[in-house]
């Protein structure tokens, strides 16, 4: 079935392979369909999903993400401000319920802040 991660690997294909003006249609497809913001510049690794299709992901353009990771819906993995500069880095194996931090995260470890408490299980460098 068609989804959002589909939509993503064709538009990186054709940014990889210097074809102009398609990548930033498709781009511009994925936020028409899933109402997402799926950047073809972000690194996406093998076999990662969209939960529910990719509804309401946002992904900052230079972020990277591992393979076999897992993103669900309403998921936005952004770029940093003056407390946390940067962008974030994903590794693999990773289930993202919410992400609103930046940080590194490997080996399935849930990256999601519900409270103070969870922040302090999850780990950052």
């Amino acid at each position: 079935m068609l989804n959002a991660i589909y939509f993503y690997r064709v538009s990186r294909w054709l940014y990889l392979h210097h074809i102009p003006v398609l990548p930033k249609l498709i781009t511009l497809l994925i936020f028409l369909i899933y109402n997402s913001k799926i950047p073809y510049q972000a690194k996406i690794g093998r076999e990662s999903t969209f939960g529910y299709g990719g509804m309401g992901v946002v992904i900052h353009s230079k972020s990277i993400i591992g393979e076999n990771c897992t993103i669900c819906q309403q998921v936005t993995i952004g770029g940093g401000n003056s407390r946390f500069p940067g962008v974030p880095v994903i590794g693999n194996n990773v289930y993202c319920e919410r992400f609103y931090r930046y940080g590194w995260y490997n080996n399935r470890k849930q990256c999601y802040n519900r409270s103070k408490r969870s922040r302090n299980q999850t780990s950052s460098r």
